[in-house]
Order: C-alpha cells, then structure tokens, then sequence
C-alpha cells in the first residue's frame, strides 16, 4: 500500500511538472507571436506610409502637368487652392505659379494622399510661338510686284491713319516693323516699299528687280526654319448653306457650321464673338460686308474649300481691331501634277479691306491690287500684286489668343512638406 501511494505522488508530481513547463512555453510562445505582430503591425504601417507619400508625389507630378498645360493655353498656372484642392482618387492637390520676370516662372504643386503629403517645385522657362510676326509670309516663296508696300502700326494705340505721319502723298507710312519672309525666296519688283525687313529663308535670298524699290530693314536671311502648324479645325455639325441678304442679319455667339456660306452683293451680316465658324465654302460678293461684334470675344473662321473676297467688300470687326478675327484656310489651289483634284478657289479681289489674319499653310494667296489688309497674312506662297497693301499691326506678336507657349525645365527640387 505504501508503494502503491508513493507511486501516485510520483505521478502527481510529473504532472505538476509538465503544466509549469506547457504554462512556460504557452508564455514564451505569447510573448513571441505579440513582438511578431507588434514588429508586422510596424512594417505594415511604415509600408502604407510609404506607399502614402508616393501616391502623394504622383499627385504633385498630376498637379504640375495641370498647371503647365494651362500656362501653356494662356492661363496662369494656378491649380486649386489649399482652400479648394483639386481631388483625385482618395488624395487631392494644388498648385500656386509664380511669374519671377524675364519668362521665370517658379510653379509648386501640393499633394495629400491620407496621412502623408508631399510638395514638389519646378522653375520654368517659357518660349513663346507666334506665326504672326510678320506682315506677309509665304512657306515656298514671297513675291512683291511693282508698287506693292507693307508697313506696320500698333492697333492698341490706335488707327492706322492716326499712325501714318511719316513721308507723305503715297509714300506715307506709320511704323517700320512690316516685315516680309520666307522659308524659300523672296522677290521685289519695281517700287516696291517694305517698311521693315525681307528676310529670306536659311540658304534663300532677297531679290530685288527693277529700280525705285524701298527696303528699311535687313535682307538678312533667317537662320532658323518657320514651322507652319496644321490647322485644329474643331468639329461642329453642320446646319447646311447659310445665304444672307439684306443689312439685319446677326449671327449669336456660340460654334457655327455650314457647307456654304454666301453674303450677297450689298448686303451685310454681324457676328457676335466669341464664336467658331466651319464653313465649306465662303463668299462674300461686292459691296457685302461681314462685321464681328468681338465686344465679349473674338471669332475663328475655318474654310475648307473656296474662299472668295469680292470688289469693295469689308470683312472687320466694329472696333477694326486685327486680334478680333482670324481666319483659318484649309484650301488647297495648289497645282500639282501628279495629283488630279479640284483646286480651290482663293480670291482677295480689288478694293476690298480685311482686318484680321490670314493663315493658310497649304494655299497660295494672290493678293489682288488696292487690296488692303490691316493684320498679318501666312501661307504656302504669298503674292501680293500692284498697289497692294498691308500693314501690319505689331499688337498681334504677343496677343495671347495667337500665341503658344512651350516651357523648358530649368530646375526641379523636393520641398519639405509642412502639413
């Protein structure tokens, strides 16, 4: 009997022994598994921190694009405000741009992404792009005949004629930035009076032919190529042929689109900016006018085909401000031999009066005699024939409406986050 118990207290005791050590290892085993978690519970919030403050940098780089697409629309690069940010998935940004002078320009951009944040700074150059810097430019080729002239004004000072105080009868001119040129040749026939340069294209030249020919400025050629753009015609449905007579017709504000678009002899019609207009096909015949109320914005026009300026008609605005129309030509009249087409039809008849630019890289413009343009004129070949005129107003070279921007990094840094 006394084996029997001391056996059984032997047991107890084993067992005794073995829950401490199962408590003890039950323990470490705790302890363990609370210092893996506390280690994963750190790595995975140091992770989403992380993966936090670079969805935050995304933003900034999404806030950056914004503001440069919109300086180069014209704007002034703000995007948003830490009032008002611009939101973005579960983050938001803004972006403040300061002009620093000279074509500087420091833009910051701000992004929050949860907890984190980030902010980003470029400082820009900016390049300015504008096609109308000349009185007269022709992609191929220029030519002036006998008694032609161009010369220039500033139509934000006021009228031509207000201008035109230097020589006198005929000779009579306002300012001497006129410039004409080319990407190919360029020639003057007797006459001729360009007030301001002729500047050939790389490699062209400046031929003058015949006696009494004016040149202010430099015949000294470019030495950069002129890119002509393509023309971004914006799409409008169509509303069929517009035909207008009579003196009361107005057109509203808003895009336009017609197959043609005729004005009749003696009559006239208003168009109230802003406004787009696709035409097929333009006439105005004689003695019509077409009149742009650009009081709350300028107009565009877009013709794709024929393009016609009958005798003494008048195509301006009320203001006969150049920057209130421009007048876009996708038209081809250009002969080539290889291919079989119907060339369009281009007419700047005489007498007639334009305040405006002309812009058609794929056409030759035949500027007919005593036709007087007051604006800028760009196209495949210009060819401006006897006792033509144009003057050129100076105003155009930096309207914003005409111009591009490209922007070149100068310097890009990390700022320090301040939430």
């Amino acid at each position: 009997m006394r084996t029997i118990r001391r056996l059984g207290c032997e047991q107890s005791a084993r067992r005794g022994s073995a829950l401490v050590m199962v408590t003890m290892a039950a323990a470490v085993l705790a302890t363990l598994s609370f210092s893996i978690l506390a280690v994963s519970l750190a790595g995975s919030k140091e992770q989403r921190g992380a993966k936090e403050r670079i969805r935050a940098r995304y933003l900034c780089e999404a806030g950056l694009s914004d503001a440069v697409y919109d300086m180069a629309c014209g704007g002034n690069g703000d995007v948003g405000s830490q009032q008002e940010p611009v939101d973005y998935g579960n983050g938001d940004y803004w972006v403040d741009t300061t002009n620093l002078g000279g074509e500087l320009y420091q833009v910051v951009a701000t992004g929050r992404e949860s907890r984190a944040g980030a902010r980003l700074e470029l400082t820009l150059q900016r390049t300015t792009h504008n096609v109308f810097e000349w009185g007269a430019f022709g992609d191929e080729v220029l030519v002036m005949d006998s008694n032609a002239r161009t010369d220039s004004y500033d139509a934000t000072v006021g009228t031509y004629a207000s201008q035109a105080v230097n020589g006198s009868g005929s000779s009579a001119y306002a300012k001497s930035n006129g410039d004409v040129g080319s990407n190919g040749d360029i020639t003057l026939n007797a006459n001729v009076k360009v007030f301001g340069d002729s500047m050939a294209g790389v490699g062209g030249s400046t031929t003058i032919v015949g006696s009494n020919v004016t040149l202010s400025g430099t015949t000294t050629p470019q030495t950069e190529v002129l890119d002509l753009p393509e023309i971004d015609v914006p799409l409008i449905a169509s509303s069929g042929p517009m035909n207008v007579t009579g003196t009361t017709t107005v057109i509203p504000p808003g895009d336009h689109s017609w197959t043609n678009f005729t004005v009749q002899g003696s009559s006239k019609v208003t168009v109230t900016g802003p406004a787009r207009l696709v035409i097929d096909n333009y006439h105005l015949k004689s003695n019509a006018q077409m009149v742009i109320d650009a009081t709350n914005g300028p107009v565009e026009m877009y013709v794709y085909d024929d393009f016609i300026l009958d005798s003494n008609t008048l195509l301006a605005s009320t203001a006969n401000m150049p920057v209130d129309l421009s007048v876009n030509l996708l038209s081809d009249n250009v002969i080539n031999p290889e291919v079989k087409v119907q060339l369009d039809i281009i007419t700047f008849d005489s007498n007639a009066k334009m305040y405006g630019t002309i812009y058609a890289p794929s056409a030759i413009i035949d500027i007919d005699s005593n036709f007087e343009l007051f604006g800028s004129l760009v196209a495949r070949r210009v060819l401006l024939d006897s006792n033509s005129r144009i003057h050129y107003d100076e105003s155009l070279a930096t309207a914003a409406t005409l111009s591009e921007y490209t922007f070149a990094t100068v310097c890009w840094r990390v700022l320090p986050f301040d939430p």
